[in-house]
């Protein structure tokens, strides 16, 4: 019988499951804005979780990309809620007030649009309280 673990495993080429290392503490990403905002539907693979997040964020109106980037940690409840407070682990921000708070409003209102996700019985259930990093970064083309 398959852990819970098998829940989170992308199949590979062949459509085998290959299985996450147990001692794997946490889940990382980089999100790039999405050119086309789209409906989330039940999140039931790990990966669909960054997806999803990035579905929702949206980058300021701006000139052009601007550098920034700023990493969230946090955590998810079984139903997809957030645990607590998303804290930031690391900021590349402007110089430029107005720029920065753009970009930092941005990333907020992504994870309210996003949350709760709609994750599966099975996903929210593997993941509940695991620790995941979003890095949201602009690197948008000129």
């Amino acid at each position: 019988m398959p852990g819970p673990d098998a829940a989170l495993t992308p199949p590979d080429g062949s459509g085998a499951r290959k299985a996450l290392s147990p001692d794997r503490e946490h889940f990382d990403g980089i999100v790039r804005s999405s050119a086309e905002p789209r409906q989330i539907s039940r999140i039931e693979r790990l990966g669909e979780i960054h997806e999803a997040i990035r579905k929702c964020w949206r980058l300021p109106t701006g000139a052009g990309p601007s550098g920034q980037q700023v990493t969230v940690r946090l955590s998810l409840r079984r139903d997809g809620q957030v645990i607590g407070r998303p804290a930031i682990t690391f900021a590349r921000l402007s110089p430029d007030r107005d720029e920065r708070e753009r970009f930092t409003r941005s990333v907020t209102q992504a994870l309210e649009r996003c949350t709760p996700l709609p994750l599966s019985a099975s996903l929210g259930a593997a993941i509940a309280g695991r620790p995941f990093t979003f890095r949201f970064v602009d690197d948008r083309p000129i």
